[in-house]
């Protein structure tokens, strides 16, 4: 999954820098996952992190978020083949109750996965997903530009 720092957000108290908050956004290849958060940092650790280190720090944050997160199955989408039902994907958010870290994305199942598993167990199988994806550290092409 690929982690992008989008903004900071610095405090002040009488004129000096007290806190910053970091916010990010992660995809994978296929934008079947993605994530948004924020998470806090002084401001000398700010001071002393690269992008890059800031953007591993989004990574672990929406892995260790994930872990508690709630998650709720939202939509599915059943695939047939002459007449036949062949797929489901299983659209699903995912959020903590602070609001600063979400994720969205959709995951694949057979037709008898679908028809054995509860809701929960697919909840459970969406955490699963945010959390194997967010952890694969390969590089994510760019989003193409628009013309």
């Amino acid at each position: 999954m690929r982690f992008e720092v989008r903004s900071t957000f610095t405090r002040y108290d009488q004129g000096v820098p007290i806190g910053v908050e970091v916010n990010h956004s992660g995809y994978n290849e296929s934008r079947k996952a993605n994530c948004n958060g924020s998470y806090q940092v002084s401001v000398e650790e700010f001071d002393r992190l690269t992008v890059e280190e800031l953007q591993e720090k989004a990574r672990d944050h929406i892995i260790t978020e994930a872990r508690t997160m709630i998650f709720e199955v939202r939509s599915t989408l059943t695939r047939y083949d002459q007449g036949q039902a062949v797929g489901v994907e299983v659209n699903y958010v995912g959020y903590n109750e602070s609001r600063k870290a979400n994720c969205n994305g959709g995951i694949q199942v057979t037709v008898d996965e679908f028809n054995d598993l509860s809701i929960e167990q697919l909840q459970e199988k969406a955490r699963e997903h945010i959390i194997e994806e967010a952890s694969k550290t390969e590089e994510v092409q760019e989003k193409p530009e628009a013309e």
